[in-house]
């Protein structure tokens, strides 16, 4: 069963794959489509982002070639506005700290 944050992010198009990921001193932009409709990509933003780790457990640097399959989006807020986010890829897991996501269709 998707979460409220995995529910705004996928909708009802199931799996996602994690195509792009742009990291800047306070927005994290994310591009995530559906395995089965590249067309339906989008972009999510993450403002006044902040970057809590990055882990992997993979030795392989291909195994850090886009796209990366998502596995989990947990999202908790921490106080009003401002939430703590854990991205879990198969190979990647990303912990920040952000304001709710912003989705725009790029294609």
């Amino acid at each position: 069963m998707l979460d409220n944050i995995e529910t705004y992010l996928f909708k009802d198009d199931g799996q996602h794959g994690l195509i792009k990921l742009v990291m800047t001193a306070d927005v994290l932009e994310i591009t995530i489509a559906p395995w089965d409709d590249e067309k339906k990509a989008k972009v999510c933003s993450f403002d006044k982002f902040k970057l809590s780790y990055i882990s992997t457990e993979e030795d392989d640097l291909e195994e850090f070639a886009f796209p990366w399959d998502i596995i989990a989006v947990d999202a908790k807020m921490v106080k009003k506005g401002k939430w703590h986010f854990c991205i879990h890829c198969a190979s990647v897991e990303i912990t920040f700290f952000s304001e709710w996501p912003q989705l725009t269709q790029p294609y």
